[in-house]
């Protein structure tokens, strides 16, 4: 990819996160992200069609970081290990994560989950994905109701863990 690009999108990203970090992203307009991206107006359209698609585009991205896991079937295995390592990546990126889904902590959970499922999907996990799609969901939905990400995928693991190590139990019967 032409080096111009990458920095473009990136500038425009920065200057998105500035923004969003301080209002919601109803608030946010296109020329305020130019103004601090230094671009034209034009230019932020030839990467995105309005803010609502750049910040789409970078939960997507978020997401896909999120749930980058080679070995799917450990959940089942070693749920505990699994989520430490989710917890892990989380770390590294829970502040833009926190930005980016500001007041926005079911949009997380929803896209979240649904890449976790594909995920399983690929993996020939099916029958393992309907269990994860329950659990997952449910606990998303009532831990990250509060707004905050970072501090309620803490206690979320423990959660999960006990949940899937029951499912687990029923599903070898």
């Amino acid at each position: 990819m032409d080096l111009r690009i990458v920095k473009t999108q990136r500038a425009i990203c920065d200057a998105f996160l500035t923004l969003r970090e301080k209002m919601p992203l109803e608030k946010i307009k296109v020329r305020d992200i130019c103004e601090i991206a230094l671009i034209n107006k034009s230019t932020f359209y030839s990467h995105y069609t309005d803010v609502f698609d750049l910040s789409d585009k970078m939960e997507n991205a978020y997401i896909e970081r999120m749930t980058t896991i080679d070995t799917p079937e450990l959940l089942f295995e070693d749920p505990k290990a699994f989520f430490d390592s989710i917890h892990e990546c989380m770390k590294d990126y829970h502040r833009e994560g926190e930005i980016i889904f500001s007041g926005r902590c079911f949009i997380f959970c929803e896209k979240y989950v649904a890449r976790l499922l594909e995920v399983f999907k690929q993996h020939g996990l099916e029958k393992e994905s309907t269990a994860l799609s329950f659990v997952l969901g449910g606990i998303a939905s009532t831990k990250f109701a509060s707004g905050n990400l970072h501090e309620n995928w803490q206690t979320m693991p423990d959660d999960i863990v006990t949940y899937i190590t029951a499912i687990k139990d029923v599903m070898q019967r």
